[in-house]
């Protein structure tokens, strides 16, 4: 309902937006760039895309992203979560997944290069790049 507002075009990144501003633990932001890197084409912009397929993939990077904070620093689930927004100026988590999400789709040859700078640096394990250009 609030993506069709416009009397122009169905805004799904506005009403994405909208919704993050009321339940900003639970929606996660989007973009077309966003949609098109992460659903492979920017057109899946309805709210069932969304719920069934952008979701649930947001789930998983964020489970992942918990599960490597556990294991490295060796934290509970529940504590993983609150270090990992501590880390982060205690954003909500779905705001860091667009975060994250921005970094890799819109900022994506920024961020590549980032990469290899601090490889060549040795600031980064052969591991951890490998997994962040695996992403890109």
């Amino acid at each position: 309902m609030i993506a069709t507002c416009s009397e122009k075009a169905y805004e799904s990144t506005d009403c994405s937006k909208i919704l993050h501003t009321i339940l900003p633990h639970l929606i996660v932001m989007w973009d077309m760039k966003i949609r098109e890197g992460v659903l492979g084409t920017e057109q899946k912009k309805f709210g069932s895309q969304y719920a069934s397929e952008f979701l649930p993939l947001m789930q998983t990077e964020l489970r992942e992203a918990l599960a490597i904070c556990m294991e490295n620093r060796k934290l509970t689930f529940q504590d993983a979560g609150a270090y990992v927004r501590s880390s982060c100026g205690y954003e909500t988590l779905p705001k860091l997944v667009d975060e994250y999400n921005y970094v890799i789709h819109t900022k994506h040859d920024e961020f590549a290069s980032y990469l290899k700078d601090i490889k060549k640096q040795n600031k980064i394990e052969d591991e951890e790049y490998q997994r962040l250009t695996l992403k890109l």
